[in-house]
């Protein structure tokens, strides 16, 4: 947290939405170290930008800028709503207002956000996937699961939100994006991942040509934020990647 308070800059952006035809302003909370190119990292679904924390001065000694933001709903970005568009879209914005991105790095369904900013347009030199769903339709299964939801309702709930949000669940899968040139991809997973299996790594690969795997075992879902071999090899990746 001291980091944090400590950023060389902070500042919100503003979000409007148009989704499902309900148009909504928020803000979103961003800060920001380094003056290099810039890398913006994107925390998953109840996360919040300090997780990042390890990776802010190794990004900055590489000779890059560290862009780190509270998706809408999240952290210090207040919302009527959020969901992976509202990230997806947060993103697109902070990276209009910040300038080009040299990578883009998303945890969990960050992670899918990510992914899908770059299929909806926008342009990165390179993508960092940690921990990310292949799909977010099992992810969100798994969420009504665990809600206690009757296994009958799913579908009505998926096709609810679906016309809601105005999109289609297929669109959300991670695939490698095609509105630019190719883009290399390093997918991050471990082993023992509970929340998202392994197998989504192994998947997303597949999905996505220009991408690498690298594997971990025994950091589950969050310590391999915090895991220092995982940062080297993040930042090496962002640093060499389309220079």
């Amino acid at each position: 947290r001291e980091l944090f308070a400590r950023a060389e800059d902070r500042f919100v952006v503003k979000l409007e939405t148009a989704l499902g035809g309900l148009r909504e302003t928020s803000r979103v909370q961003v800060s920001l170290w380094g003056r290099g190119p810039a890398v913006y990292l994107l925390h998953g679904w109840g996360g919040r930008a300090s997780q990042w924390i390890s990776f802010i001065e190794p990004l900055v000694a590489a000779g890059l800028t560290a862009v780190v933001l509270d998706a809408p709903g999240h952290g210090d970005s207040p919302a009527p709503r959020t969901s992976i568009l509202h990230f997806a879209a947060a993103l697109a914005a902070v990276v209009d207002s910040v300038g080009p991105a040299r990578g883009v790095v998303g945890h969990s369904l960050g992670g899918d956000a990510c992914a899908l900013a770059l299929n909806r347009g926008l342009d990165a030199k390179s993508a960092v996937l940690i921990g990310t769903p292949a799909d977010p339709v099992q992810f969100f299964h798994g969420f009504l699961e665990h809600l206690g939801v009757d296994e009958r309702l799913h579908g009505f709930i998926r096709a609810d939100v679906e016309r809601r949000y105005g999109f289609r669940w297929a669109d959300l899968a991670v695939r490698a994006p095609t509105v630019h040139r190719a883009v290399p991809a390093l997918v991050v997973h471990d082993r023992t991942d509970a929340e998202v299996g392994y197998d989504d790594a192994g998947r997303i690969v597949r999905a996505w040509p220009s991408s690498t795997l690298l594997t971990t075992q025994g950091l589950g879902h969050q310590r391999i934020l915090r895991d220092r071999t995982v940062v080297q090899n993040v930042v090496s990746f962002l640093a060499t990647s389309s220079r």
